[in-house]
């Protein structure tokens, strides 16, 4: 069961907002304060573990607080879930909504869980529970109820059978006890921080309690459903009759003292696996055995990252139980290569199917913001009269996520964290292999560049070109690459990088030749097939007469003298359809042309040669 939608209004800094298409790996970004770790609560308020507070309502302009909190949410039920057929709803009885609303009468906070599920026409068997209940609404139909509380819903199922009663999807308000039976359905909520490496107890229990589960509750061999050992469902009914007896006991004592009290029913939730505990941890790092807390800060995060390595492991081969992770900015004081890894081992365990765990990370972390995923990012800003809006990446090519987080790249350091700590950069001289690259990689590779570490740097627009090949040839020489136009090898070209300049940086004479890769016959956008280009024009500038680009006219094109990119623009922009004429620049068209290259076979070799060679020096083999 994971989390798909949020519906926030008015808990605490946010007036109304609305999350959709949450995802297995959703991450959260924003300035301080901006409401990151307010959605990691809210999520705890909606599943019920956590209690609504005072604090938790919105703060209004004039100092007072709302009176009303609405958390709204709606879950997907995976196949494994085991969610009764009344709180289930959707075409495919494949989604749980639910609606928790507080309200504040005086001193207290009033709660009411509402779902969008299965009810009965008539709604006073909405609430089933309670053996007196129970009997009082079946002797009003008729029935004469049965003695156990098994017997008496096998009679409720018979009125459905007889259309005595009828289930329909409706809105259904939850007694307490209906949402202590939901509850156990719920997924599991842990929350881990970047403090927690000073308390690997906590992942040590943790861990242990999934362990002991399902040697509590084994799966069974047909359904596949965890089934609790019958000695303990044994125990389980003696504990709830010894508390149901003190329960009769204390009765007469409440209703001395509350005259109009009439009844009091209890409804234990009991886990064996809670009994579990971990004592402290003792360590012998080669000076003898010694307390964890006498270890250093850097002792105790490469323990806790490799305690959550262990924690994932034992998920994925123990997972009875849909999961939701939350990662309260894991990143703090985490070095690069710890913060690296550390999200590797979150998005692994988002993507396993296996584990059913949904992480939710907030995060300042440069080193996590660019490797979400982008469909995962959920940049949350504080705009007028401190009312929070969110901004979405949808569809986003890897430079409009750079963009997108420039202002934050600037503040801490983005361009040395690049320099210093990326895995491969691939210099250009163009607008058209800025746009095409990252789209024919992602085509060839099912991976951004961005994911793999490679970082694409267009020197066409920066006046301090020279300084940045200085910086980056002086630190990175190893994982460069350099995708050049065939022309610039030309006396007089105006290209930037020519033999001369490289030389005169430090390169050593075979970086020329292992390192640097000439493209087209004169120009980038004339190595692509003409057949390919044809195609590209169809689909992004079509004709005004209706007819088709022609591979002769390409040919013809590519074979004067004239510069080709300029050329075909000239082209598009005389004769393409009216509204397609001013999207004719270069990067529009090698983005056509990128879009195109769906198949190893669409892309020049020479492109594909300079991927191969950067991808082996940065030591990516897959």
């Amino acid at each position: 069961m994971q989390v798909t939608s949020l519906n926030l209004l008015n808990f605490r800094c946010y007036e109304q907002v609305q999350f959709e298409k949450l995802d297995r790996l959703t991450v959260f970004i924003g300035e301080n304060d901006a409401g990151k770790t307010v959605l990691l609560d809210a999520i705890e308020l909606l599943i019920g573990c956590r209690q609504c507070l005072l604090k938790d309502f919105r703060r209004l302009p004039d100092g007072c607080h709302t009176n009303e909190i609405i958390v709204k949410g709606e879950f997907h039920i995976d196949a494994q879930d085991v969610l009764p057929e009344e709180y289930r709803s959707g075409p495919d009885n494949d989604l749980l909504r639910i609606t928790r609303r507080f309200a504040v009468e005086g001193t207290s906070i009033r709660s009411e869980v509402r779902v969008i599920g299965r009810g009965y026409n008539d709604a006073s068997f909405d609430n089933f529970t309670g053996a007196e209940n129970q009997k009082m609404l079946l002797k009003a139909v008729g029935v004469a109820p049965a003695s156990n509380d098994m017997g008496r819903r096998d009679q409720l199922a018979q009125l459905v059978v007889e259309k005595k009663l009828e289930l329909i999807q409706k809105e259904i308000t939850l007694s307490p006890t209906q949402v202590n039976v939901l509850a156990q359905y719920m997924p599991m909520v842990e929350r881990i921080s970047s403090t927690d490496y000073r308390t690997p107890e906590t992942i040590i229990q943790r861990t242990l309690q999934k362990v002991a589960s399902t040697i509590i509750a084994p799966s069974d061999l047909v359904t596949g459903e965890p089934t609790e050992l019958p000695e303990l469902q044994a125990l389980r009914a003696e504990i709830i009759q010894r508390f149901n007896d003190e329960i009769t006991k204390v009765i007469p004592l409440l209703q001395a003292h509350h005259k109009k009290l009439q009844n009091v029913f209890l409804q234990p939730n009991i886990d064996f696996s809670r009994a579990i505990t971990a004592s402290s941890i003792v360590l012998n790092c080669g000076g003898g055995e010694q307390s964890f807390d006498a270890f250093g800060e850097g002792t105790k995060k490469r323990i806790w990252m490799g305690l959550l390595e262990w924690e994932r492991g034992v998920a994925a081969e123990n997972a009875e139980k849909s999961v939701i992770r939350m990662y309260d900015e894991p990143d703090v004081n985490l070095h690069y290569e710890a913060q690296r890894q550390l999200f590797a081992n979150i998005t692994d365990l988002a993507r396993d199917p296996g584990s059913r765990t949904q992480c939710f990370v907030c995060t300042h972390s440069v080193s996590l913001i660019d490797r979400a995923p982008s469909a995962s990012i959920n940049l949350i800003r504080i705009g007028e009269e401190n009312q929070r809006t969110l901004t979405r990446i949808r569809n986003a090519d890897d430079a409009d996520v750079i963009d997108f987080f420039n202002d934050i790249g600037q503040a801490i350091g983005l361009s040395n964290t690049i320099l210093l700590f990326e895995r491969g950069f691939l210099v250009v001289e163009g607008d058209s292999e800025e746009a095409a690259i990252p789209i024919i990689y992602r085509n060839i590779y099912s991976r951004s560049m961005r994911e793999d570490g490679l970082v694409l740097i267009n020197l066409h627009t920066c006046s301090a070109w020279k300084s940045v090949m200085q910086v980056l040839l002086t630190n990175r020489r190893e994982m460069t690459h350099i995708l050049l136009d065939a022309d610039c090898q030309i006396t007089g070209s105006s290209g930037y990088i020519s033999q001369e300049v490289l030389d005169e940086m430090g390169c050593p004479p075979d970086f020329h030749a292992q390192q640097v890769s000439y493209i087209g016959s004169k120009e980038f956008e004339d190595a692509f097939e003409s057949k390919l280009i044809a195609r590209a024009l169809d689909t992004v500038f079509p004709l005004a007469n209706e007819q088709r680009w022609s591979k002769d006219l390409i040919d013809r094109l590519k074979s004067e003298s004239g510069k080709f990119s300029e050329d075909i623009k000239h082209e598009i922009r005389t004769n393409s359809l009216p509204r397609t004429r001013s999207n004719a620049t270069k990067p529009m068209i090698a983005s056509a042309l990128a879009r195109e290259c769906t198949e190893l076979d669409n892309v020049p070799e020479v492109l594909l040669e300079a991927f191969e060679r950067l991808r082996t020096r940065a030591g990516i083999i897959n």
